[in-house]
């Protein structure tokens, strides 16, 4: 496979890749950690100590070894001085400021994993709605940088603070004063910076899938749920304009990255993606679990798009040559894994074990391409924490991994919540 040169060599089956790549993490960890300064690494859940603090935790639960939980404390409290002393220059997103912050304490309180004094969260609660308020005002809709990623924590916390359930219908309310409808479909734009206002962005991190996702957690939480059904409904409409629209393109993708100016029209630009990020494969999860709720055939949609776009040589193409989460093969492997979650099939987990494989395979390698992932080794986005996070077998930290990227809609408990 093109990308992929250290795919296959060993022999190995899959277990056995996965024990080896634990053992690598393990030694490199312990010796970045020798002479780490946590002051140092950013803050942020997706990038930073607040995501750490949970791979550090994971690392505890899986090896007994009390030196990781003296270093996610130490993390913890190099983070609550941070939030202390520099809250201003912090910001608000998901991926890298308070709301991913925030979502990171309530997996930590939820799970008992330390001691709180005061409801830290509660005083974030406004401020984070007041910042996704706006977002979705402006028609921000991005899951890492806008009222998506908002929306997602304030879902969470209206199971705690009954008080939000209003406020987040609020933001539906602009979410659907945003929305630019045409014929049954239904679409938002790109209006993040470093994207034109007149691009509709297709994937999961920036664009209409973590919309979808969203509007499927409102739905299943019983928060306005004749508005979420039609805008499930008609996001799914777009969806399968797409398909359409493919059908008459020589494009190796079912769906392209971006769409320009209306829905279903101008100028799509295809680029052939197997990504947790981007790209066929998170969209047939996300169509699986809109099908789930709206019935028809779109549950089998996105079956079929899921079962043809793991098998499709023609994704060498896209050269995905790093173990990230975001771009890389770790967030293939955790997606085909939710996918298979759902839909029970041969293909599916034979396509789910090779991506295992693969990963395992990289961080055991020599291969420059997985060197930055090591560099970055604290970042569950980029690094080599959240990979190793997504090849475990499962576990508290396992299951929350794949809540906050989305990849755990209608599944109880969430956060691994005891």
């Amino acid at each position: 496979m093109v990308g992929f040169p250290w795919y296959g060599q060993g022999g190995f089956t899959n277990e056995r890749l996965s024990h080896l790549a634990n053992d690598i993490c393990d030694r490199f960890q312990r010796e970045f950690m020798k002479n780490c300064q946590f002051k140092n690494i950013p803050v942020g859940l997706m990038t930073g100590k607040a995501g750490y603090v949970l791979y550090l935790l994971h690392k505890y639960e899986v090896t007994f070894d009390g030196y990781f939980l003296k270093q996610a404390r130490k993390a913890l409290e190099s983070l609550i001085v941070d939030i202390q002393g520099n809250s201003s220059e912090i910001g608000l997103s998901y991926a890298e400021g308070l709301t991913g912050i925030a979502t990171t304490f309530d997996i930590l309180i939820a799970n008992d994993a330390f001691e709180f004094e005061y409801d830290i969260l509660k005083m974030w609660d406004e401020k984070i709605y007041n910042w996704t308020l706006e977002q979705s005002i402006r028609g921000n809709m991005d899951f890492f940088y806008g009222s998506s990623g908002g929306i997602f924590h304030l879902l969470n916390r209206a199971k705690k603070n009954q008080n939000l359930i209003p406020k987040i219908q609020q933001i539906l309310d602009a979410w659907s004063s945003a929305a630019v409808h045409q014929g049954d479909s239904v679409t938002f734009l790109a209006k993040k910076s470093g994207f034109k206002n007149d691009v509709i962005l297709t994937g999961l991190a920036h664009g209409m899938c973590s919309v979808l996702l969203l509007y499927c957690k409102a739905y299943l939480a019983g928060l306005d749920q004749n508005r979420c059904l039609m805008m499930i409904e008609q996001i799914v409409n777009f969806y399968r304009g797409l398909l359409r629209k493919q059908e008459s393109e020589d494009s190796p993708a079912y769906f392209p990255q971006s769409v320009t100016h209306i829905a279903t029209g101008g100028n799509p630009s295809y680029k052939p993606k197997l990504a947790w990020c981007n790209g066929d494969l998170s969209i047939a999860y996300a169509l699986m679990v809109a099908g789930r709720i709206i019935g028809g055939d779109t549950y089998q949609l996105g079956v079929d798009v899921a079962n043809n776009a793991c098998q499709r040589e023609a994704y060498s193409s896209t050269k995905i040559d790093s173990i990230h989460m975001c771009h890389g093969t770790s967030g293939v492997y955790a997606t085909l894994k939710a996918v298979a979650r759902m839909e029970n099939s041969e293909r599916l987990h034979l396509a789910a074990a090779r991506w295992s494989n693969i990963t395992s395979a990289g961080i055991t390698s020599r291969d420059p391409y997985v060197s930055p992932a090591f560099d970055l080794c604290y970042s569950l986005l980029n690094g080599v924490c959240g990979a190793e996070i997504t090849l475990a077998a499962g576990g508290i930290w396992n299951h929350a991994i794949n809540e906050l990227f989305l990849l755990n809609i209608g599944y109880e408990p969430q956060f691994g919540i005891k």
